[in-house]
């Protein structure tokens, strides 16, 4: 598999987790159409990206707000849940570039994928 399909994997079985994890959008509640949202977004190409301190679901209205509009809604309930130390300590985090080799990757959506399996009742 190519370092772009890595990545992908990595992030398709990190968004099921997230999904699995939350279960309806944290801003308005719909639980259909969901998205993996970042609270932070530079993160996306940091390591970060993977870090479910980071990501919660959104339905697609709410997460298209977010990209769009404002990340107020989102960056609040990020508060809320985790306060604000924690956030501005992972928006320092996030300016740091972590190098993954292949096989962190694969670990990465093997771990996310297991995990959104148990949330979801699909055992291992």
């Amino acid at each position: 598999m190519t370092r772009k399909g890595l990545i992908k994997a990595a992030d398709d079985s990190f968004g099921r987790y997230i999904k699995a994890r939350d279960r309806a959008c944290v801003t308005c509640g719909r639980t259909d159409n969901l998205d993996c949202s970042h609270v932070i977004r530079k993160a996306r190409g940091h390591f970060h990206r993977w870090n479910p301190d980071n990501a919660y679901a959104h339905c697609r209205t709410c997460h298209m707000e977010h990209h769009n509009v404002s990340e107020m809604r989102l960056i609040a309930y990020a508060t809320e849940k985790l306060g604000a130390e924690k956030l501005d300590q992972m928006r320092r985090e996030a300016q740091t570039i972590t190098h993954l080799k292949d096989y962190q990757l694969v670990e990465i959506a093997r771990y996310f994928e297991g995990k959104a399996r148990e949330l979801n009742g699909e055992g291992k």
